[in-house]
């Protein structure tokens, strides 16, 4: 009984402390003054110094110059002369196709002109002989007059067909390196009446080059009907897109290239042709380039239901090892401000707005509200509310909510009662 007894004291003393240690616990709580005389807020100076705002994106390193060349009459390919990564100058033959076809395309039109020219003459022919005979010639005048327009159209018909047949073998239109041949030996092709070199410096959505086709070449019966230019390419096409084509074969300038990259919809207005920046390339990180906007799409691309638009960089010095096609990080200044007051972004807290922030002055901490100016990754611009040299508190250093506390007449904040920082924990929070 006497163990027992002694037991029971021994579990009842242990739970008196721990009711004791509860209720001293729960009494500093609530009795706390504020005052945190172990250790001082972690503060940050304002300083003087620049603020960047930058907008980001993906892209891909592509020459300033590229063009498309595709046959301008319908045959099929009996020689292709070149291969991807050949170096080739304006005018080389690229491929060439059997002639036979186009050929006997201006043996027909030659045929349709004489029977053009024979009937004008036959035209001519009754119109005197009715006008000799005093009668109406208004009919037989209008048959002259059909019958020269059926002439011009066979005249042309035939300098289009001598065109297409001189256009058999293709051409390379500018300087520079084949990226792709899109046919072989045997393949029939059909006439394309617009091709076209893309460069810088144009904005907006690619305009094709409208071919030149010969109209009313009925005479003829061509039915490739483009441009029967050797290589026919158009030039001036705005920056290009990106996407690959089918022309027959695809020449780069890789002499110059630049950046085809994609913002999105909620930067691009921050963008402005002019504007630096620089590009990483994803096989060569660790050597920025430098780089500025040269052109930007006005109008969007759209992929599933995300909007962006395409903007073209001009680069400076590339680092060895850079090709056309690799993938790139764009990085674009929108925005600077030099010799301004800096802060660490995360001292500033917004809440509807308003952004303040808390600064030590002789012990108290204060809230004051600022104006913002360039919003950088990681600093921000003060244009107003704090100088240079006041020191900071930076959120989490000092604890408690201090800075949801004002003073009675609308002034100035303060950490707690008797100008002490809350502690962590603490504050007007409760």
């Amino acid at each position: 009984m006497a163990r027992l007894r002694r037991r029971t004291w021994i579990v009842n003393g242990a739970l008196i402390l721990v009711l004791l240690a509860a209720a001293g616990a729960t009494y500093f709580w609530f009795t706390d003054d504020g005052t945190d005389t172990g250790s001082a807020p972690r503060t940050f100076p304002a300083s003087t110094g620049t603020v960047s705002q930058t907008v980001s994106a993906s892209g891909t390193l592509q020459s300033a110059t590229t063009a498309d060349a595709d046959f301008a009459t319908s045959g099929t390919v009996t020689e292709v002369l070149v291969k991807p990564g050949d170096s080739v100058a304006a005018g080389r033959p690229l491929a060439k196709i059997d002639p036979a076809e186009a050929n006997a395309q201006v043996e027909i039109a030659n045929y349709q002109l004489s029977a053009a020219q024979q009937n004008l003459s036959n035209a001519k022919t009754k119109l005197t002989e009715a006008s000799d005979a005093g009668q109406d010639t208004t009919q037989a005048s209008a048959a002259v007059n059909q019958q020269q327009a059926s002439v011009k159209q066979a005249q042309l018909a035939v300098t289009n067909a001598k065109k297409a047949a001189a256009s058999t073998t293709l051409t390379a239109p500018i300087p520079g390196t084949v990226t792709a041949i899109n046919g072989a030996v045997g393949q029939r092709v059909s006439g394309s009446s617009s091709t076209g070199s893309t460069g810088t410096g144009n904005t907006g959505s690619g305009n094709t080059s409208s071919g030149n086709t010969a109209s009313g070449n009925s005479a003829s019966g061509n039915s490739s009907s483009g441009n029967p230019s050797s290589g026919n390419t158009g030039t001036g096409n705005p920056a290009s897109t990106g996407t690959s084509s089918t022309a027959f074969a695809q020449i780069a300038d890789l002499g110059r290239l630049e950046v085809r990259a994609s913002f999105a919809e909620v930067d691009v207005a921050k963008l402005k042709i002019g504007q630096t920046g620089s590009v990483t390339l994803n096989a060569i990180p660790g050597q920025p380039i430098e780089a500025k906007v040269a052109a930007i799409d006005v109008v969007p691309t759209t992929a599933n239901g995300v909007v962006t638009y395409g903007a073209t960089l001009s680069l400076g010095q590339l680092p060895p090892g850079a090709r056309h096609g690799q993938s790139a990080s764009v990085s674009v200044t929108v925005a600077r401000a030099e010799n301004a007051v800096v802060l660490p972004t995360a001292a500033v807290r917004t809440t509807g707005g308003e952004s303040t922030v808390s600064v030590l002055d002789n012990g108290r901490e204060l809230t004051k509200p600022v104006r913002l100016g360039v919003k950088g990754d990681s600093t921000v611009e003060i244009l107003d509310g704090v100088s240079a040299g006041e020191q900071v508190v930076l959120p989490g250093a000092s604890g408690g909510s201090s800075g949801d506390r004002r003073a009675p007449s609308g002034g100035p904040m303060i950490g707690g009662p008797g100008g002490g920082a809350p502690r962590q924990g603490g504050g007007g929070g409760r």
